[in-house]
């Protein structure tokens, strides 16, 4: 029987088992959130001057971009199929969002490695 023993490590550091899947799931998390920020990255409101907020869902299912008036969330959705993303449309009244679900990433984050 082999017997292996494993370690994780994490910037440089040690880290536990528990700490490396949460530091992978984070560092997927900010890449998934720079890469949809990509897609909308020169595109300001016309009226407002703002650019869309990105959130990461918890289960990095998805990213939401929130808009600031129905105009920038017409606009991102243009935007969006333009770059062959398929944004799906919710929001309430005082908030425009629109989702896109995240696709598996390959390879890891720079930052971290195993030992």
């Amino acid at each position: 029987m082999i017997s292996m023993s494993l370690k994780y490590r994490v910037g440089g550091r040690e880290v536990s088992q528990a700490e490396f899947v949460r530091s992978m799931e984070d560092g997927l998390k900010a890449k998934a959130a720079q890469k949809a920020a990509s897609l909308l990255d020169d595109l300001r409101c016309p009226e407002h001057e703002r650019a869309a907020d990105v959130v990461v869902a918890d289960d990095s299912s998805g990213v939401t971009f929130g808009f600031c008036c129905a105009r920038m969330k017409e606009l991102a959705g243009e935007r969006l199929r333009e770059k062959g993303a398929r944004p799906s449309g919710h929001g309430g009244n005082s908030e425009q969002t629109a989702s896109l679900p995240i696709e598996p990433a390959e390879g890891k984050p720079d930052d971290i490695q195993t030992a």
